[in-house]
């Protein structure tokens, strides 16, 4: 279980990564052929991403159930933010499973983004559908920042009896992954004047 939150929150920041490499791999691929390369390799990453995610969401799905159903406390230590709590009780066990919910937003985010990917090695770019994809990206990520945020409030309250928000300042803070759903809104916007323009462009000749 541990596992799974730690995975969660040491390797979103690899996503940010991805969404600013993204713009300059097709670019380059729009300017040489030769440069495809690194769209596989960067799709390469992405699968293997998702394929160990889903290895943990897997996991957490069969003991989410015994966690839940199971009469005993368990104790194991889980670090929300910052904040240690055991599960001793149904107040904890709905703040871990709220975590459990962001992680699956995310993962949903990271299938989207496969998609994007198997798209733009399509050639497909400035495509209706691929707006719309960035955009849920975006949407997904920000939600799942939202609900991490508000179950580390939570787990902050019930725990250590404070009311406060950490935004914190490192790659699995609020603040870091809430721009990476915004970063996606914001190039799905992007994408949408390019096809405007591109629209325009072909009308004028």
């Amino acid at each position: 279980m541990l596992f799974g939150f730690v995975f969660f929150n040491n390797y979103r920041f690899l996503i940010f990564n991805y969404c600013y490499s993204i713009i300059f791999i097709y670019l380059w691929e729009l300017k040489n052929k030769n440069k495809m390369r690194k769209l596989y390799i960067l799709k390469t990453i992405v699968d293997l991403f998702w394929f160990f995610s889903l290895l943990v969401a897997l996991a957490l799905l069969i003991f989410l159930p015994i966690l839940f159903f199971s009469s005993e406390p368990i104790d194991i230590p889980i670090n929300i933010g910052g904040t240690e709590m055991l599960v001793l009780d149904l107040i904890s066990k709905i703040i871990i499973f709220g975590l459990f919910l962001s992680y699956c937003f995310f993962m949903y985010g990271i299938f989207l983004f496969k998609k994007v990917l198997s798209l733009f090695a399509e050639k497909q770019i400035f495509e209706a559908k691929v707006i719309v994809l960035l955009n849920r990206i975006g949407v997904f990520f920000l939600i799942a920042s939202v609900i991490a945020v508000v179950m580390q409030f939570f787990a902050r309250a019930y725990v250590k009896d404070e009311i406060g928000i950490s935004l914190g300042s490192g790659f699995d803070s609020f603040l870091f992954t809430s721009s990476i759903g915004l970063f996606f809104m914001v190039l799905a916007e992007v994408f949408q004047t390019g096809k405007n323009m591109k629209e325009e462009n072909e009308l004028t000749i």
